[in-house]
């Protein structure tokens, strides 16, 4: 489990394949012809432009024929580990997670994190989504073992399968952690947000650090709130923005709003947990001021307020 490294082989071949070997390496050294080139940048845009759609299907086949002219394309295995780690989370299918991971571990062995960054950031990003598998999957076997139906052999087997699937997720956790590090160690990417968001979560998921993703999420919300006056300011004095511009800052502006109810969340839950009530309400206070409360927020705020 982690990241997978590849085993060199040692191969030999006759020599009368010697020399065709050669020539087709040879063959490939000149690169793309024009007409490849042409089909490259169109397979490029289209799988962009289906992914941005969420038709991550179709972008997916896009990526596997930008592929097929040249496999060493880091954007083009980027996004294609990138649909299935998509697809994977609309369907909750471990193989498609498995195959993502396949994707990225290459590409994080292989890649320079400051020219590929996106590399680590989708690595970690699927390594913590098969770690929330493994969650559920132990969950079940936990719940079996709380019956009083299994005999003494199979309560052995669920045992033995809850802890294995507790280890699998606590070695992708890890795998995460270090992907998402990366990542905020790079100069230009210290303040990457998608990065402090998903490493906020692997923190509190791992159980006993609860104190490091306070202090981060405490960083990445000041990050999105500043990032949201902006955008919003942009939005607010600049008429003379274009349609597509404004749908972008727009849509910047609700993947702000999302990732801030999901940190506030997470942070109200820490403090829930750690018996520091004042401190949620504050929470709940700066979540109503910006419009991101629901049903669910305000029942638990005054669940919180009864116990005062």
């Amino acid at each position: 489990m982690g990241i997978r490294r590849r085993r060199h082989l040692l191969r030999t071949c006759r020599p009368s394949l010697a020399a065709a070997a050669l020539g087709l390496f040879l063959i490939g050294c000149t690169g793309p012809s024009e007409e490849q080139e042409q089909k490259l940048a169109l397979y490029k845009e289209t799988c962009l432009a289906y992914y941005q759609q969420g038709n991550y299907v179709k972008a997916l086949h896009q990526a596997d024929l930008a592929l097929s002219v040249d496999p060493e394309i880091p954007e083009m295995r980027i996004a294609k580990g990138q649909c299935y780690l998509k697809l994977g989370q609309i369907s909750q299918n471990v193989e498609l997670f498995d195959r993502s991971i396949a994707v990225f571990d290459e590409l994080m062995d292989e890649v320079d994190p400051e020219e590929h960054f996106e590399a680590y950031l989708g690595g970690g990003s699927v390594h913590l989504a098969r770690a929330l598998s493994h969650v559920r999957q132990a969950d079940a076997f936990e719940n079996r073992l709380s019956g009083d139906f299994l005999d003494e052999q199979e309560r052995d087997s669920e045992t033995r399968r809850y802890e294995a699937e507790m280890e699998a997720h606590e070695e992708h956790l890890l795998v995460a952690e270090k992907a998402f590090r990366t990542v905020l160690s790079l100069e230009r990417h210290q303040d990457n947000r998608y990065a402090m968001v998903d490493l906020c979560l692997v923190l509190t998921t791992m159980g006993d650090r609860d104190e490091e993703a306070l202090d981060l999420a405490n960083q990445a919300l000041e990050l999105i709130d500043e990032n949201t006056r902006v955008n919003a300011d942009m939005l607010s004095r600049n008429a003379s923005l274009d349609a597509t511009s404004r749908i972008t800052v727009q849509h910047r502006l609700e993947r702000n709003q999302d990732k801030s109810k999901f940190l506030r969340d997470l942070v109200i839950t820490i403090h829930l947990n750690r018996g520091e009530p004042e401190d949620c309400l504050r929470h709940f206070a700066e979540m109503e001021s910006q419009g991101l409360m629901g049903e669910v927020h305000y029942y638990n705020r005054a669940g919180i307020h009864e116990t005062l």
